[in-house]
């Protein structure tokens, strides 16, 4: 009988355990926050397809590339685009400004030679990679399989303020 109980105990202990462990990894769970996207998405076409969205433009001299922002009739912005170019890849960022977070996919694009061995031929790709990230509370968060977890990865910028700063510059 003592048997039993150390056994059942022991099978607890293993299950409380082995589901802390898992809780506390996941990280924050993608599903809703693609939902809340898709439906984001879905309204910025529709403004856009009215008129109601305007767009600025900026060439950055500070990173070689274009930052684009998406603004819209309450002047509030509500996308922006960071386009970088460099020697071997070109990025891409593109940030979705939510109520909570800000959604972004980052694009990296990677050239099959330096762009400055040969400026009269086109620039193949030589592949192409694609990561979707939440700002949260100042916090990056990369997803990965089904969850957005901390990570230390860069991004262009991190805030709306630093997107305004770049812009000034």
């Amino acid at each position: 009988m003592k048997r039993d109980y150390r056994f059942l105990i022991i099978f607890i202990c293993m299950f409380i355990a082995g589901y802390a462990s898992l809780k506390s990894g996941e990280g924050i769970n993608a599903k809703k926050i693609k939902n809340e996207v898709d439906e984001y998405y879905s309204k910025f076409s529709a403004q856009s397809m009215l008129g109601n969205i305007k767009t600025v433009n900026k060439l950055s001299t500070e990173w070689d590339g274009e930052i684009t922002k998406y603004i819209d009739k309450e002047d509030k912005v509500c996308r922006c685009s960071i386009v970088v170019f460099g020697e071997t890849g070109r990025s891409t960022s593109e940030y979705l400004f939510l109520d909570k977070y800000i959604y972004v996919e980052e694009l990296r694009e990677y050239y099959s030679y330096p762009i400055y061995i040969d400026y009269t031929r086109p620039v193949d790709i030589l592949y192409r990679t694609l990561n979707e990230y939440i700002i949260y509370k100042g916090e990056v968060y990369l997803l990965e399989g089904g969850y957005f977890k901390k990570t230390e990865n860069k991004l262009p910028v991190n805030s709306l303020e630093e997107i305004d700063k770049a812009m000034e510059g």
